[in-house]
């Protein structure tokens, strides 16, 4: 057993392949010796890791039984069983929507607990009514609410959380594996655009395709799309009525080298989030930082903390959200300052180590964990 001290970390799934900053982090803690619970474990080829334990390694009646026991004492047997082996010191949720599930637990414990919010956790799962007395629960027995920039954290507030519990903490990555590609305007080529996304409303797919067609009088370019998903059909007939369908390339789900590959091989990553009409929206959509440090400029909106990542005239430009005209209007930013190109290039990766390191991001938390154990 390490002489570090134990953070055990809970999520219900460990891992969606969509998740791979949860992976990330659990790799690069210095003072602290991670341990994971989950229900059930994915994508194992992507995410091995030994320190964890899996409801799902019990025969299917053991897991009937400790979730039978849960209903009635609020505690999963197994999870309590693993959690005194480990002995914890500290006790991190990742989900804010699953959170309330584990109160019992870190109450039992008696140790310190944090919820990292991401996305769809703090605007979506909040707007049923139910929900939110859960998520109350959860500010009133948790000791730190961790958001991923200033718009996550005033919805926290509004939500009822205490201000003095809410911290920010960036998501971080291995800045070292991406290779950086100088960008420079292509001259004597289209210009080639990228996007890597599931095929969802607050996306915006359909807006940046719109924006696409009215800038095809001033240049040459094409788009690759990476992603699949429930509007696949639709996005489809964006392209027939925009008659893009020769610029289009449609590549579906891929895995995550793949879309780094493409990052280095296109010129400008695009994504136009917005709000969706049930209240989905982002966090910080981490496609944006591992591209961005390949040297990738970024054309997005101004919608919940992308700006946290998206510097508007530095290292990208940024659109109102939900609004096809704007979103034209950057696109056309960009084309109309060719020459400032390379220099937002290497913006994208100065800001992307400054901000969004997951050494830095390690230590900062990490400082964070000690500060709420001398409270215990």
């Amino acid at each position: 057993m390490s002489s570090r001290k134990i953070c055990l970390h809970y999520t219900s799934n460990f891992l969606p392949l969509t998740m791979v900053w949860i992976y990330t982090l659990l790799e690069h803690f210095q003072n602290y010796d991670p341990f994971v619970l989950t229900r059930k474990k994915s994508n194992e080829n992507f995410f091995p890791y030994g320190k964890i334990k899996s409801l799902s390694d019990l025969f299917i009646i053991g897991q009937y039984l400790n979730i039978g026991i849960s209903k009635i004492t609020g505690i999963i047997p197994f999870f309590s069983k693993a959690a005194s082996e480990v002995n914890p010191n500290i006790i991190h949720i990742h989900l804010g929507n699953i959170a309330h599930k584990l109160l019992p637990l870190k109450r039992k414990l008696s140790i310190p607990g944090l919820v990292s919010f991401y996305g769809a956790d703090a605007y979506l799962y909040p707007a049923k009514k139910k929900n939110l007395k859960k998520l109350l629960s959860v500010f009133r027995d948790m000791d730190k609410i961790l958001v991923l920039g200033p718009a996550m954290q005033l919805e926290m507030k509004r939500l009822g959380c205490p201000e003095q519990k809410i911290e920010i903490l960036h998501l971080g990555i291995d800045t070292d594996k991406i290779a950086f590609t100088e960008k420079l305007f292509p001259l004597n080529r289209p210009l080639k655009f990228l996007l890597a996304s599931s095929f969802v409303e607050k996306k915006g797919i359909d807006i940046t395709l719109t924006a696409l067609e009215r800038i095809k009088h001033a240049i040459d370019f094409s788009i690759e799309i990476i992603g699949d998903g429930p509007l696949r059909s639709n996005i489809i007939e964006v392209v027939r009525k925009t008659g893009l369908h020769d610029k289009v390339i449609f590549h579906g789900y891929k895995p995550y080298p793949f879309v780094l590959e493409k990052a280095h091989a296109c010129d400008v990553f695009l994504q136009a989030s917005r709000t969706a009409t049930n209240n989905d929206k982002e966090g910080t959509p981490m496609v944006l930082v591992d591209v961005m440090a390949a040297g990738m400029p970024v054309i997005s909106t101004k919608h919940t903390d992308i700006p946290e990542i998206v510097v508007d005239n530095y290292n990208g430009y940024l659109a109102e959200e939900n609004d096809t005209d704007s979103f034209t209007a950057s696109l056309m930013r960009l084309i109309n300052n060719a020459a400032h190109f390379n220099n937002l290039s290497h913006h994208c990766r100065s800001h992307v180590i400054e901000q969004f390191n997951i050494i830095r991001q390690v230590e900062k938390l990490e400082s964070i964990y000690n500060t709420l154990q001398l409270i215990y």
